[in-house]
């Protein structure tokens, strides 16, 4: 019974995680639609970020029930990459936050921004490979 439901809420919480994927087509879109919709994008992803802390501890708790196998080469990847998709959505959060508290007027955080936003799409979307292709190869 303890699987099942760390199981249904490690699903239930990767629905946060597929919310960040077009996280960085959405900056680089607004950018041509100008400062005002880059700062209501950032706005809004700025509670998909801090729903997406919450998520990362909570995945991790709950992936941990569910491993049996230590030191499998799986969960060495998965552990990696958790901590990769940890990382980019502290940084992006950050950039996110200091772009907001500047009014959009930061080129740099701007840059910095797209570029954690690209290495968390890419992340999160290795992280679902990893999980789901095991089932098939």
């Amino acid at each position: 019974m303890g699987y099942l439901v760390s199981y249904g809420i490690h699903v239930l919480v990767s629905v946060v995680f597929f919310l960040l994927i077009p996280f960085s087509y959405l900056v680089k879109g607004s950018l041509f639609d100008g400062q005002a919709r880059l700062l209501q994008v950032l706005r809004i992803y700025r509670w998909i970020f801090r729903a997406g802390h919450g998520a990362i501890v909570i995945s991790f708790v709950s992936g941990l029930f569910l491993n049996v196998e230590w030191t499998s080469v799986w969960f060495l990847v998965v552990l990696l990459l958790w901590i990769v998709i940890a990382t980019c959505l502290g940084l992006a959060s950050k950039m996110t936050r200091h772009i907001i508290e500047k009014n959009g007027e930061a080129d740099e955080e701007l840059a910095k921004l797209r570029v954690y936003g690209l290495f968390l799409m890419l992340s999160v979307l290795a992280m679902f490979a990893v999980k789901f292709l095991r089932y098939f190869v």
